[in-house]
């Protein structure tokens, strides 16, 4: 889901090197219709549930499962810990910029009309409500 929202903003950066921002609606691509409907397929609501799958991800990938979790070491666990925490926080300042990103598009490049309500406080909350944990995979 926060890939495409990645997509639409690299086309429009790549856009905006050659292009006035008052002309990026212009195109069929990134017409004011598609940046409308980009910003009502990411609610708040949305990318909260985009955010709880990417924690299950994470801590499938980076978490110890149950028999690790056993058998490990304190030092594993504070180990595996960390690295969970790094992962984690690099994602939620990918999603922030990412967030901020749009904003300044639906200001620079579509004034009057279309907004991009999805705030960085609607992407940092689920960040901090979702961290997975290093103990146990869910």
């Amino acid at each position: 889901m926060l890939t495409t929202l990645q997509d639409f903003g690299d086309g429009i950066d790549a856009l905006l090197r050659s292009t006035p921002a008052n002309e990026v609606s212009l195109h069929n691509a990134f017409s004011r219709s598609a940046f409308k409907r980009l910003a009502k397929e990411h609610t708040a609501k949305d990318v909260r549930k985009a955010i709880e799958v990417l924690s299950r991800r994470v801590q499938k990938h980076f978490g110890l499962d149950d028999d690790d979790a056993a058998a490990a070491q304190p030092q594993d666990i504070d180990e595996a810990a960390d690295v969970l925490a790094r992962v984690w926080k690099a994602c939620e300042e990918a999603a922030v910029r990412e967030a901020e990103r749009q904003q300044r598009i639906a200001r620079d490049c579509y004034a009057g009309g279309v907004a991009f309500e999805l705030s960085t406080e609607d992407v940092r909350r689920p960040f901090a409500a979702n961290a997975p944990s290093a103990g146990r995979r869910r």
